[in-house]
């Protein structure tokens, strides 16, 4: 047929028989990476949970966390005794691991007891009863009394041999060939009740009460062994028979009452119901690390392990894989898994690089010849005919799957989705590109039969409601949606198309939509919306909880059970957004189950979730998932322990190397101040994806709250101060439970100087210091007493002598204190005659120039009077005859004459009255002086006006308006007049000679400045500025005591004199005076 892009049509004869669809078991696989571990004889679960390993040349244990050594021996078998003391044997040794207070692992060897004539031979069991240890080798049995430390060694009989054996109700059995099995009674082998086939027994587990399933011999044979009463053994047959035809069981282990796993050396570990059918295998053909196992073991999850022959210290953890499985690339499923379904009892898988189907051996085996996307797998039964419809996004075609076969039923464009009518069960409808197309299924085949115009966009999913509506999904707009609406309902004529964006309600992305208990819903990534007719809007769907209507919760895809649970599946999980299981009882309250889905391995993303005969499919970037939820058997409530495993002081110093919590709890450590620092590791022994497990802590004494959880499994204390300390550490596991909390108690001593025994050295020491000072002091003051006494009638008589001889001084005294007062007034005199001698120099220097001042003055006078006689005479003679305009002129000259005989008369007054204010004898300052500072330098600058001028000094005068101060003007003035002085002196050589004087005042007193540009003094002689007779001048120019009688003066005035100079720049003298009192 020319529309057939494919056209293979077989019916595979196995399409027709169910398939039991197991895929994967959920397995991890572990390599302890010790160099010395070859083979990993045995694991053994301890009571808190820890498992040691025996790995052929050590002792191992695994805590949740990490591998450790226990101990370097010989370790190919492995029996823990109740009190914790592991014995173990292997290659020509045996002996035991015991564990100190400290939880340090130590191993000493039993078979140092042998005499060395002894032939030992590999240990290859061993068996513990309560008095004795059982070591077996095929050549002897070493009975170890535990009490007496004594070996008993029991030999087979001639040519006999030992195999393996059990312990029954505290008595050991022992199988030998060729005898059969054995029991030691009162140190002697008693044949046991029906053993005497029972010769080759390679390994037993406790199976129904009073029974052992015993593997015997080779081909797999096992058999079940009553020790509680007389009936004979019994054959258990493994399915199929043929199976393990040459192999060996060499260890097995009972699972629970329906099952128990075996470990074989040639087809791995197997699990066997209680039927005797494999149930699954554990081996390469599930992609495990091997198939010669020699031990298997279940931990308290129900997790499998298994240990392997010659692997290097590899061994694996398995679920047992009949609830929750897995098909991925292992199993030749590649790609992410879009969708499943079954078909005619055969699994069909489409992912985003092909559509699969699984065989009977639970491959996934290709169906298309080149790599597809397959978008959608649906069931749709036409005509009494069911059909599986695929769409892929290459061609995009639908294609019906027949067998491992497709067949092109339809070529379109852009083809995204596919839905049948549930009103008319013969039409398919199409999603295309703008386009939704009508098939009708009529002469087993499909035909057009209408098209509608979307307009725009394509729809990737389809769903009718019952009167006909159809709603869409948009595939480009993620948060968009269509309803389309026909005149009736078997009409496909259109009535309406409307378009629902975020505007209407819906999420910003929609990946579902599906009717709800009687409501269409819509998922996406603000949960759920349901549609309101009345408001044509979609508002928060809040049916399974506030969770889904809360805008937090993304929801991918949902299914509904039939006891009316709901499995929701989000696109992208994570610890808010994961698989849940929602309950909602009669009064709307809803529960959540999601630890099942704990278990699955980390997914990228999903994308379709079914339920099949109670099964749930689940598809996403990590292959396909079955679940089962009617098998799943897990305890997800199961309490476990979180173990303290290792305390590392300061120079990683073992404090404590790990024990059981009971251990801990009797112990208190006590940590000297130097090992402050320590390092406490933790792991919790609950072995499902033990590596999400978070853990929480709190160091009481050092922290108030306990830490935020997280998967640190140290914590690190740098510095701790003396006290005591609880340490307290809690785990949570995959499924959300917590652990008990571990403790650990210790106490950080305080330092030797901070000890009570040093406190009490110290008292000690203080008090003897003190008993000691109180004795020196004591003696000291008998002796000093006597001493004293001594010398008091000693200095009695002296005293007397002294007091005549003080009598004839006090005399001699008076007169020369009588001298000194006359000479003290001699010296203020001459100190005065001095200041006025200086004073009196100072005006001498001046006269010249004084005398030039009152010349001048004097010349204006006489000139003036001069004039006045000519204007006198000639105004005299012509008085008569002048005009008025002639004797206003007159007037007007004998005006001018007038006034310039008055200035000059006053000039003449101002240096006469500067003259006599300077020269004032008086020296007495008044309690309430008050002298205006102004007029005291202008007085000092009348006097000192012609050497400014014939030294051609430029004066800056700043004067601020200032109280009045107390003091003398007279010897203001000196000092002024002084410092003016030595100022023009030192610019006389110097270019630009300019003098400042400045008055000012602050809140405590009033400030004279007097800065000049002169040569400066030098730094070494200002330190002998104001000493008397001291002068930077030349010989003969000054006398040295100018600024030594000025300082004198500002003191005697409760002032201050200092001086500023820079040599090359100038000087500055301040002075200040205390403010007048006078109001």
């Amino acid at each position: 047929m020319k529309n057939l892009l494919l056209a293979w049509i077989v019916v595979l004869p196995w399409c027709v028989q169910a398939q039991s669809e197991i895929g994967l078991p959920l397995a991890t696989h572990y390599d302890m990476k010790m160099k010395e571990t070859l083979s990993t004889w045995r694991i053994s679960e301890q009571p808190n949970g820890s498992l040691y390993i025996a790995a052929e040349l050590l002792l191992a244990q695994y805590d949740g966390v990490k591998f450790t050594t226990m101990a370097k021996c010989q370790a190919a078998c492995l029996a823990v005794d109740a009190d914790g003391t592991a014995y173990v044997g292997g290659g020509g040794e045996f002996g035991k691991v015991e564990v100190s207070p400290k939880g340090k692992y130590s191993y000493s060897s039993l078979s140092d007891l042998l005499d060395d004539s002894v032939k030992l031979g590999a240990v290859r069991n061993v068996w513990i009863t309560s008095k004795y240890v059982y070591f077996c080798t095929i050549e002897a049995i070493f009975e170890y009394h535990k009490n007496s430390k004594q070996i008993k060694i029991y030999q087979p009989e001639a040519n006999g041999l030992f195999f393996n054996g059990f312990v029954v109700a505290d008595e050991f059995f022992i199988s030998q060939r060729p005898v059969g099995l054995q029991k030691i009674v009162n140190g002697k082998f008693v044949l046991a009740p029906n053993g005497e086939k029972l010769n080759q027994v390679r390994t037993s587990m406790d199976w129904k009460a009073g029974e052992k399933l015993i593997g015997y011999g080779r081909d797999g044979r096992m058999i079940t062994y009553s020790y509680s009463n007389s009936a004979p053994p019994t054959p258990f047959v493994i399915k199929p028979e043929n199976y393990l035809l040459g192999d060996a069981i060499y260890d097995s282990y009972p699972i629970d009452k329906n099952y128990f796993v075996v470990g074989t050396i040639a087809h791995g570990a197997l699990l066997i119901d209680a039927k005797g059918a494999i149930a699954k295998k554990y081996n390469d053909t599930s992609f495990f690390q091997g198939n010669r196992v020699v031990t298997v073991t279940k931990d308290r999850s129900k997790n499998i392990w298994i240990g392997y022959y010659g692997m290097n210290g590899k061994l694996s953890k398995t679920e047992l894989g009949l609830d929750l499985s897995i098909w991925n690339k292992n199993n030749g499923l590649t790609g992410s898994v879009i969708t499943s379904t079954r078909y005619q009892g055969v699994r069909y898988v489409g992912t985003d690089n092909n559509l699969f189907y699984i065989d009977k051996n639970n491959q996934a085996i290709s169906i298309l010849p080149n790599i597809q996307r397959v978008i959608q797998l649906s069931n749709f039964k036409i005509e009494g005919e069911e059909k599986l419809i695929a769409v892929t996004d290459q061609f995009h075609h639908l294609l019906e799957v027949k067998g491992n076969k497709v067949e092109q039923i339809f070529k379109g464009l852009e083809i995204t989705a596919v839905a049948q009518s549930k009103i008319h069960p013969n039409r398919l409808y199409v999603s295309m590109r703008d386009t939704l197309l009508a098939l009708r299924y009529e002469n087993k085949r499909f035909v057009k039969e209408g098209i509608i115009d979307l307009s725009k966009g394509n729809y990737r999913q389809i769903l009718e409601d019952k009167e006909g509506t159809l709603w869409l999904l948009e595939d480009n707009n993620f948060g968009a949606a269509a309803r389309i609406d026909f005149v009736n309902r078997n009409s496909l004529q259109v009535k309406s198309i409307s378009r629902f964006t975020s505007k209407n309600g819906l999420p910003d992305y929609c990946h579902l939509v599906v009717y709800l208990n009687g409501q269409l819903v819509i998922g996406g990534n603000r949960g759920l919306v349901w549609y309101n007719s009345n408001t044509q809007r979609c508002e928060p769907y809040c049916g399974l909880g506030q969770r889904f209507c809360s805008g937090k919760y993304e929801v991918k895809d949902l299914v509904q059970a039939s006891d009316g649970s709901i499995y929701v599946l989000p696109l992208f999980p994570s610890d808010k957004n994961e698989i849940v299981q929602i309950r909602v009882n009669s009064k709307g309250d809803t529960t959540y189950e999601n630890r099942p889905f704990k278990r699955l391995p980390e997914f990228g993303y999903f994308s379709d979730i079914k339920l099949e005969d109670q099964v749930l499919w689940i598809s996403g970037t990590e292959g396909l998932i079955r679940y089962e939820p009617r098998l799943d058997t897990k305890n997800y409530d199961l309490d476990f322990q979180c173990l303290i495993r290792g305390v590392v002081s300061a120079k990683d110093t073992l404090v404590y190397g790990g024990l059981s919590s009971e251990a801990i709890a009797k112990q208190h450590i006590y940590l000297p101040y130097s090992k402050n620092t320590i390092v406490i590791e933790f792991a919790a022994t609950f072995f499902d994806n033990e590596s999400k497990t978070l853990y929480a802590t709190q160091l009481e004494g050092a922290e108030e709250e306990w830490t935020d959880w997280d998967k640190t499994t140290l914590r690190n204390y740098s510095r701790l101060s003396e006290g005591d300390y609880t340490f307290k550490v809690k785990a949570k596991n995959v499924y959300g439970k917590e652990s008990t909390i571990a403790t650990y108690t210790f106490t950080i001593l305080p330092p030797w100087f901070r000890t009570w025994w040093a406190y009490t050295i110290y008292g000690v020491a203080l008090a003897l210091f003190i008993f000691g000072v109180v004795r020196w002091r004591t003696i000291s003051l008998r002796r000093k007493k006597k001493a004293l006494e001594s010398l008091v009638k000693e200095k009695t008589i002296e005293l007397m002598e002294s007091n005549k001889n003080l009598e004839a001084s006090q005399e001699e005294l008076k007169q020369n204190n009588e001298e000194l007062i006359a000479i003290n007034e001699h010296l203020k005199a001459t100190h005065r005659q001095l200041a006025t001698s200086e004073k009196m120099a100072s005006l001498g220097q001046l006269t010249a120039g004084i005398a030039h001042e009152i010349n001048n003055p004097m010349n204006f006078i006489s000139g003036g009077v001069q004039a006045l006689q000519e204007i006198q005479k000639d105004f005299l003679a012509n008085a008569a005859t002048m005009t008025p305009a002639e004797l206003e002129v007159k007037r007007q000259e004998i005006d001018e004459l007038m006034q310039t005989v008055n200035n000059g008369v006053h000039r003449a007054t101002n240096i006469i009255k500067s003259l006599r204010t300077f020269s004032s004898p008086v020296d007495i300052i008044s309690e309430h002086a008050s002298v205006d500072l102004v007029e005291c330098v202008e007085t000092a600058l009348v006097l000192m006006n012609s050497k400014l001028v014939s030294g051609r000094v430029q004066l800056i005068k700043k004067f601020n308006e200032v109280s009045t101060a107390k003091a003398n003007a007279a010897q203001l003035s000196q000092v002024l007049v002084n410092l003016l002085d030595n100022a023009i002196y030192a610019v006389k050589d110097k270019t630009e000679k300019v003098i400042t004087i400045a008055i000012s005042e602050n809140e405590e007193a009033l400030i004279i400045r007097v800065k000049d540009t002169g040569i400066g003094i030098k730094e070494e002689e200002q330190q002998h500025i104001f000493e008397p007779f001291y002068t930077t001048k030349g010989v003969g120019i000054g006398t040295g005591l100018g600024l030594f009688i000025s300082y004198s003066i500002i003191q005697r005035h409760n002032g201050k004199f200092t001086m500023e100079s820079v040599y090359g720049v100038g000087t500055q003298f301040t002075i200040l005076l205390p403010k007048s009192t006078k109001a």
